[in-house]
């Protein structure tokens, strides 16, 4: 019996951040978030911006890879303007996102 050929390599476990290879091609359409004026996003939109699946946004969340959401109601949302920045800013940890921000508020006038 032969065994079928996959046609995507295997991921690892642990959600890992996509490496610049596999996202070199695959640009997140920040102009529909621009485009439709909204200043919040939910996981599975986000996922969508990066690529992967919304349990994935969740698994990053959770383990500080990506900025922190703000919490209206039962709701939770990531504000798209941040996660571009962020995405410009070469995807750094929470941590070091949230240092960098620091830095940027104190230089502003």
């Amino acid at each position: 019996m032969a065994l079928a050929k996959r046609s995507r390599p295997l991921q690892r476990a642990g959600n890992s951040v996509p490496s610049a290879e596999r996202t070199e091609s695959v640009e997140p359409d920040w102009t529909r978030v621009a485009g439709d004026s909204r200043l919040l996003i939910s996981a599975a939109e986000l996922g969508k911006l990066l690529g992967v699946n919304k349990s994935t946004v969740w698994n990053w969340h959770s383990s500080g890879r990506i900025p922190m959401p703000v919490h209206i109601g039962g709701t939770t949302r990531w504000k798209a303007e941040e996660i571009r920045r962020w995405v410009e800013a070469g995807c750094p940890p929470r941590a070091q996102w949230e240092l960098l921000r620091a830095d940027e508020r104190m230089l502003k006038p």
